[in-house]
């Protein structure tokens, strides 16, 4: 019989007995074990959908009870999407006013640039000095 050569891994495993990276590594930790009965509560106490993962059906006491966990994962995660949404309805009002990024941030840079030169002036102008009557072109 010949000996088997095969590599471990599965189907998606090209025989390099690699590991690959995971790219988007989730920063969720688990949430604290449940009690032998199982989560009587949607929600128990200091759970937070964006800092821990999912529980499992088996965490909970009933099929309804993880339900309704599943219901408020749902809508929370919907809601940040929708806030997600807004972001970028607002940043793409933001590009339809100034163009591209690049040219966003010289506009701040113009805007701020402007509000330093007024605070200039009116301090020059506090001290007496009117920079209309001034010419600094000669010399």
């Amino acid at each position: 019989m010949a000996k088997d050569t095969r590599k471990v891994g599965g189907a998606g495993n090209k025989g390099d007995g690699k590991d690959k990276a995971k790219k988007g590594k989730s920063k969720r930790t688990a949430f604290k074990k449940a009690p032998k009965t199982g989560w009587t509560e949607s929600l128990p106490e200091g759970f937070a959908f964006d800092k821990h993962l999912s529980l499992k059906k088996t965490d909970f006491d009933k099929l309804s009870t993880h339900m309704k966990h599943k219901a408020e994962e749902l809508r929370t995660r919907g809601q940040q999407m929708l806030d997600k949404a807004e972001k970028m309805s607002v940043k793409a009002e933001r590009v339809d006013k100034l163009g591209d990024d690049k040219t966003a941030k010289k506009v701040k840079r113009a805007e701020r640039i402007k509000k330093q030169l007024a605070a200039l002036t009116a301090e020059l102008e506090d001290a007496g000095i009117d920079l209309d009557a001034i010419s600094l072109d000669e010399e």
